[in-house]
């Protein structure tokens, strides 16, 4: 399973190498950190917990330094400089450009009372914990453990040269004005949908070409000849053969993982004068699902519009 962290350092490494194949130029040319807009009273004591809250540089983890925000309601948020957000939203539909600030946000729990002092972060879109231990330097700065930890994995006992640094920059935590929250697990269930949508797509084609080449549509998906298994991490597929008066076939992605959607394919063998034309379609549930749609309704003629059944749509 793709877990959240691996994937933002990923999003990360990727994006900040962007302007690196670029030039140096770009680089050089970058449009400083936003400020934040708002301020907070420096906190009153010299607690740990107070201590943590407020704006934090990290420096020599990737190519260029981030902008770390840990608040006093337990979130934290990695902010992607403004330049950099328009680079990546070329590449990434997700990300909004246009001056914007975009923002992954996590939440966070310390305890200071363990020898070294623990920290918990927490994916809020799909609850992974990573747990790890952290410790103030005697410059101030904020040492974590970091490099190579997993979700699910014991907690560090010890730092070892996979630290990472932070230097505080101030007792801010308010973000800049329009920031947007780039939602982690969101952009993975997409990701995951498209998988089903891609493997339906292929068997549709498939099955196609196998209609017009022996006049008969595949029951089984291996007999197809794709690098399609019935069953993946995500998905469960399955071709279900059709009766009636109109040659048809029908595959199913069962979704496994219930706030995924789930999808149905339909191909259908349409007679025009004297030639049969073969018409397809894929139809997604409107909401998460682990029950795909139901075949849809034969259309008259090749030219009409396949109607996907009720509370289902056509997938993009």
């Amino acid at each position: 399973m793709t877990n959240t962290y691996l994937k933002l350092r990923n999003f990360l490494i990727v994006s900040c190498l962007l302007p690196l194949s670029i030039g140096n130029g770009a680089i050089a040319q970058q449009s400083p950190m936003p400020t934040l807009t708002q301020s907070q009273n420096p906190p009153s004591t010299n607690s740990t917990a107070s201590r943590f809250v407020g704006q934090w540089r990290l420096k020599d983890y990737l190519p260029i330094p981030l902008t770390v925000v840990f608040t006093q309601d337990g979130k934290l948020f990695v902010l992607l400089p403004s330049y950099l957000t328009s680079l990546v939203s070329l590449f990434n539909p997700s990300v909004s450009g246009g001056g914007s600030v975009n923002a992954f946000e996590f939440r966070y729990k310390i305890n200071s009372t363990t020898q070294p002092m623990s920290l918990d972060l927490i994916s809020p879109g799909d609850n992974e914990t990573l747990m790890t231990i952290f410790e103030f330097t005697s410059d101030g700065q904020l040492r974590i453990e970091w490099e190579g930890l997993l979700p699910g994995q014991p907690r560090p006992t010890e730092f070892t040269v996979g630290t990472i640094f932070l230097q505080k920059l101030s007792n801010i935590t308010a973000l800049p004005r329009n920031t947007q929250i780039i939602d982690l697990a969101q952009q993975r269930r997409q990701g995951q949908e498209a998988e089903g949508q891609q493997s339906l797509s292929s068997i549709n084609n498939a099955q196609q070409a196998s209609y017009a080449e022996k006049e008969k549509f595949a029951t089984a998906i291996n007999d197809l000849g794709l690098e399609i298994g019935p069953e993946t991490e995500t998905y469960s597929y399955q071709i279900v053969p059709q009766s009636g008066s109109i040659p048809s076939t029908m595959v199913t992605a069962k979704a496994k993982n219930p706030q995924l959607k789930s999808y149905t394919g339909a191909v259908f063998a349409i007679k025009a004068n004297d030639a049969v034309t073969t018409v397809s379609v894929i139809c997604g549930t409107d909401q998460p699902s682990t029950t795909p749609p139901v075949m849809p309704m034969a259309p008259k003629n090749a030219e009409e519009a396949i109607k996907c059944p009720s509370g289902s749509s056509p997938a993009e």
